[in-house]
């Protein structure tokens, strides 16, 4: 019996061009509006409302990727997708901070990440429902 091995299996978890494409959402809003609220005062109720955008990014890009994977791993998409575009975004930051000699409020940065990974859950139900209502991308109905 022989066995066909042209061609790899696709064992991968990952849907990488859907985790790029909601990311590449996540991570233009995130980082705009996080780049303008970080020169803000702090009690600037404009910084409260780019955070509200920032939040709202990274769920729209968390619900992009859910709905865009193949791999029927809503939920993991969403939240990968959110906590790396959090992390890529906020790191660069954090660079900035201390190159410039300033403190970095660690707390604070875990308890973001924890409110971005709640945003990738919540963005990837999103996707997911979309799915499930029958709502799917472009080339996947050409595909049927």
């Amino acid at each position: 019996m022989a066995v066909d091995r042209s061609t790899p299996p696709d064992v991968s978890r990952w849907d990488v061009p859907a985790l790029i494409s909601g990311g590449a959402v996540a991570l233009t809003l995130g980082l705009a509006a996080t780049g303008i609220a970080q020169f803000l005062d702090t009690d600037s109720p404009v910084r409260s409302l780019l955070v509200a955008v920032a939040i709202g990014g990274f769920v729209l890009g968390a619900a992009l990727a859910s709905w865009a994977q193949r791999k029927q791993l809503p939920l993991s998409h969403g939240i990968v997708t959110a906590v790396v575009t959090y992390v890529l975004t906020d790191a660069v930051f954090v660079i900035i901070k201390l190159a410039r000699g300033k403190s970095v409020n660690w707390l604070g940065l875990i308890l973001k990440l924890t409110l971005v990974a709640g945003a990738g859950l919540f963005g990837g139900g999103l996707g997911a429902l979309l799915r499930r209502r029958g709502f799917v991308p472009s080339t996947e109905r050409s595909a049927r």
